[in-house]
């Protein structure tokens, strides 16, 4: 692949790169004016590009104009009757994926 076809990871990668930069500087200049930061990341097509990793967070909570971080902390807590069915599905459906050989393991909530 060279550099210049577009679905080269070179090209990718670079795109990634000024994706980031952009959703950085969007949130420097609007991150405390959350209708004015959601009305330019629709406007330069940023949530299209999709959002970087370590900013999903952040984005997310801007976008949806979440005022209260202790809902969120609250409903973490709260006792999920569903976790046990959850692990016994992803150990039958997942038993040979790297992510999943050890219980609990790296990249597991």
């Amino acid at each position: 692949w060279s550099t210049t076809n577009p679905y080269s990871s070179v090209a990718r990668t670079e795109s990634y790169s000024d994706t980031k930069m952009r959703w950085y500087l969007l949130i420097d200049k609007y991150g405390s004016d959350r209708k004015k930061f959601r009305k330019v990341a629709q406007k330069e097509s940023l949530l299209e590009k999709g959002i970087p990793l370590a900013l999903k967070g952040r984005i997310w909570r801007d976008l949806a104009y979440v005022e209260n971080s202790a809902d969120y902390d609250a409903l973490s807590r709260m006792e999920c009757k569903y976790e046990y069915q959850i692990h016994v599905d992803v150990q039958r459906t997942f038993r040979h994926h790297f992510l999943f050989f050890e219980e609990y393991g790296k990249g597991q909530a």
